[in-house]
């Protein structure tokens, strides 16, 4: 998708944003029914309106979890960072904030409520190597890293087999027999010690127990030194193999449960963002002529933190309607920000043109990919009204079985179309 939508226009710039430089961005979805967007280098310049990052989502986050991977344009398919959206949780809690809005109407046509959504900031093992901004292809140093080590098992499993040669030809001239070596060779019987004694070349006698279970002894070290060259060999081949295989670990393996915490496995996690909204709902009179009624859901309250390689950071905003006693839902038309590494604006289209997300990534950002990815997702999937529409499903549902006949008007049919 990154490709086709990044082919039109303007070429993409082909090198990455790098860190200690101010980057700016303009997002844009790549179409009316696109779940995907593109980021437009929106610097002043030459390459201003040049598509430069790609977010690449896995599905629709409003309904259920999913991630985002950001992409070059100029390079798609070819993974840096990834965002796991995690699901919304919902409960009804016990309105302390707001008692004043159950002061009025039927208490039991409202219903305070708290949800909670978290995003997994993972990065990924670095397809290319980044100099300068510059993207090298890595897959030379991969190479040659691969080859030397497969030389290198090479090598000792050469050493390891010219040692165990040169230990049969020592025990060979310090008094190695023939018939020790077909003993070895016969099989496991055990005979008793003692009997069948044979005279050695003085004349003395020797027990043939006693040769045999030294010729098992050593026996067993050239059994070990084949196994180990054996292994080194095996490494090689393995190592070959694996040089050959362009295949990945799948990345999805590692998303967030239920509760918002990562599962058992997770590898590259570097930050965790985490939003929580408080708010409030009731059913309200949505047509007068024929009383019909639906659920409202408001957030009141919203806290973005984000914890970001050891580091603790809150989004700034201005979401909270706690002092008002009529609240009503924000517009996504917001500003948000995280003071030293990014600042967004959400701008919303004409009733005919698309919503605009300008993104300033501060040059002291960690990385201005994770910013840049970081700030669109607050912006767009993680505004209240989002949360809002949800909590009114749910808030829809709990009130209907407290008063079956409260969205009765306009429909019985609609009860059985909630979902929790």
């Amino acid at each position: 998708m990154g490709a086709a939508c990044c082919g039109e226009g303007r070429a993409p710039r082909q090198d990455l944003p790098v860190k200690g430089k101010k980057h700016v961005f303009n997002v844009v979805a790549d179409g009316w029914f696109s779940s995907s967007y593109t980021a437009f280098d929106d610097n002043e310049g030459e390459t201003k309106g040049a598509p430069w990052l790609y977010f690449n989502h896995d599905g629709d986050l409003n309904k259920q979890a999913g991630g985002i991977v950001v992409e070059p344009c100029a390079n798609p398919g070819v993974t840096y960072v990834r965002l796991g959206v995690g699901p919304s949780i919902f409960k009804e809690v016990k309105d302390v904030q707001h008692s004043e809005h159950f002061f009025m109407g039927d208490y039991k046509t409202k219903i305070a409520w708290s949800m909670q959504r978290v995003v997994k900031i993972r990065m990924l093992p670095p397809p290319v190597e980044v100099k300068d901004g510059e993207p090298v292809p890595k897959a030379k140093a991969k190479g040659k890293g691969k080859a030397k080590g497969k030389a290198k098992a090479k090598a000792k499993a050469a050493a390891e087999a010219k040692a165990a040669e040169e230990a049969k030809a020592k025990e060979a001239a310090t008094g190695g027999t023939g018939e020790a070596k077909d003993d070895e060779e016969e099989g496991d019987e055990e005979e008793p010690e003692g009997e069948h004694e044979e005279p050695d070349e003085e004349g003395a006698p020797k027990a043939k127990g006693k040769a045999k279970g030294k010729a098992k002894g050593k026996a067993k070290g050239k059994a070990k030194a084949k196994a180990k060259a054996a292994a080194e060999e095996d490494a090689a081949a393995l190592s070959e193999k694996d040089s050959d295989s362009d295949s990945d670990e799948d990345e999805n393996d590692t998303e967030p449960d239920e509760k918002g915490k990562a599962k058992a496995g997770e590898v590259g996690v570097v930050g965790q963002l985490t939003c929580k909204y408080e708010g409030v709902a009731e059913a309200r009179t949505v047509d007068s002529k024929q009383q019909k009624k639906e659920a409202v859901a408001v957030a009141t309250k919203v806290t973005m933190e984000l914890v970001y390689k050891g580091l603790t950071l809150t989004v700034n905003h201005n979401l909270n309607k706690e002092d008002r006693a009529f609240p009503s839902s924000a517009s996504f038309g917001q500003n948000y920000g995280i003071e030293g590494m990014f600042r967004v604006k959400y701008e919303q289209g004409s009733a005919f043109g698309k919503d605009n997300i300008h993104i300033t990534v501060q040059p002291a950002a960690d990385d201005p990919m994770v910013a840049s990815s970081l700030a669109f997702v607050i912006a767009y999937w993680m505004h209240p009204k989002r949360m809002e529409e949800i909590a009114a499903r749910k808030c829809k549902r709990i009130l209907a079985e407290r008063v079956p006949t409260l969205f009765s008007i306009g429909g019985l049919g609609t009860l059985g179309r909630l979902g929790r």
